[in-house]
């Protein structure tokens, strides 16, 4: 058996790591390993060509800097480098965010091998935890559609539970005691066949889905540090010029404030509880 539990983040966008995903991984013990997929050679600000996607969307930000947290990532080649990613040698495979379309599989080619290793793992029954772009790219391999939404749902939201979703074991940690959470996004997606549908908000059906007992799809971000708020705001493109398409800025500063402090609880709550569930499940079945 392996000594230690082993993640590997698959990572589109310099300025949105695993962040505070980040501590309840180290805090258990296991390994994390963060590798870009984009094409970029490193985040580490030294040859780094960042993303062939579109210059900025409604998820993310759009010039590409330095990393926050100054890491180099390795870029590899889903379709060729990456068999690691679908067997039981990765227990976690954490797909983050990025400010592309799922559906760009033409203009983007390491979307598709992407997607395949993520389809791959599920079916597998192997677990996948995605982030917005992640959780789309998670849909799209389990045949759902992903396509652009009809408004952006940008800063500080409420995401109600359906009543799936407040039976899931570890999906409400994500939204008591506050429901209100960070989101960063234009595209959307339908419910794969076959998925638990976990959330809901005011604009979007789709806020989260289960997939088997170990993989999680979450369309909001509850992974983005405090510090790099600003640098989120930064970068955003479209820009937050306020109403009625975004937010003000000082809205998503001001939301911080009164928001932050039950996120940041909540996320490691819910990581906690994941890895902890992830763990039992491997020693269990006497994986790795």
């Amino acid at each position: 058996m392996k000594d230690r539990m082993r993640c590997v983040a698959l990572q589109h966008l310099e300025h949105d790591p695993p962040g505070l995903l980040e501590l309840p991984l180290r805090e258990r013990g296991w390994s994390l390993e963060v590798r870009r997929v984009d094409g970029a050679q490193s985040v580490d600000g030294a040859g780094s060509q960042g993303s062939p996607g579109r210059p900025g969307s409604a998820e993310s930000p759009g010039r590409r800097d330095q990393p926050l947290d100054g890491l180099a990532r390795p870029a590899v080649d889903l379709a060729s480098q990456a068999a690691d990613l679908a067997g039981p040698a990765v227990d976690l495979l954490l797909v983050l965010g990025g400010n592309i379309g799922a559906y760009e599989t033409d203009r983007l080619p390491f979307l598709a091998p992407e997607i395949a290793k993520i389809g791959g793992r599920m079916r597998a029954d192997l677990p996948v935890l995605g982030i917005c772009l992640g959780a789309q790219l998670m849909a799209a391999a389990l045949g759902a559609r992903v396509y652009k939404g009809p408004s952006l749902e940008i800063g500080w939201l409420p995401v109600i539970p359906t009543a799936e979703g407040e039976a899931d074991p570890v999906f409400p940690l994500l939204l008591r005691p506050s429901p209100v959470t960070l989101q960063w996004h234009g595209d959307t997606f339908d419910h794969p066949v076959g998925t638990v549908a976990l959330g809901t908000s005011a604009l979007y059906a789709a806020q989260g889905f289960r997939h088997g007992a170990w993989s999680y799809a979450l369309q909001f971000h509850p992974e983005v540090p405090l510090a790099d708020l600003p640098t989120w705001i930064e970068r955003s493109e479209p820009p937050l010029t306020g109403p009625p398409a975004t937010p003000w800025p000082s809205e998503i500063l001001a939301g911080a404030e009164t928001y932050y402090a039950a996120y940041e609880m909540q996320t490691h709550a819910f990581m906690h509880a994941y890895l902890e569930m992830l763990e039992r499940g491997r020693a269990r079945d006497g994986a790795g």
